[in-house]
C-alpha cells in the first residue's frame, strides 16, 4: 500500500499536493462504488464523486484522527451523493399563448436535466426545486 492514509493526510495538509493526488487515486474506486449505489444516474455518481474529494480536500484541517481518512472520505461521499439523488427539479416555461399557461418537465437529477436541455431550446426555461 505504501505510505499510510495518515501521513499522506499530514503530508498534504502541509501543502503537499502529490500527496492529496495519491489519496484521490487510492481512494476513488471506494468513491466511485459509494456513489453508484446512492445516484441512480451515473453523471450524478461522478458529480458526486468530484464534489465529494473538493469538500474533503478543503476540510482536511478539520479531520481529527488522520488515519480514519477512507472512513471519513466515505461519510462525504455518502452525503454528497445522497443530497445529489434526493434532489428533483422542475423545469418550466411559460406558454406564449397564454400567460399563465405553462409546459414543465419534472427531472430527478442534474444529468436527467442536461439530457432535457440536450433535446430542447433552452431558452425561456426556470428552474426549481420540485
Amino acid at each position: 500500500m505504501g505510505i499510510p492514509d495518515g501521513d499522506l493526510v499530514r503530508l498534504a495538509r502541509d501543502g503537499d499536493p502529490a500527496a492529496f493526488r495519491l489519496l484521490v487515486e487510492r481512494h476513488l474506486p471506494m468513491a466511485r462504488a459509494r456513489a453508484a449505489r446512492l445516484c441512480p444516474q451515473p453523471d450524478d455518481a461522478d458529480d458526486a464523486v468530484q464534489d465529494a474529494f473538493l469538500q474533503a480536500f478543503l476540510a482536511l484541517d478539520r479531520l481529527r484522527d488522520p488515519d480514519r481518512f477512507a472512513a471519513w472520505l466515505g461519510g462525504i461521499v455518502a452525503k454528497t451523493a445522497s443530497r445529489r439523488s434526493s434532489s428533483s427539479f422542475m423545469l418550466s416555461r411559460p406558454s406564449p399563448a397564454a400567460s399563465r399557461s405553462t409546459s414543465a418537465t419534472l427531472c430527478r437529477s442534474w444529468s436527467e436535466a442536461r439530457r432535457f436541455f440536450r433535446s430542447e431550446s433552452p431558452e425561456g426555461w426556470v428552474i426549481s426545486r420540485a
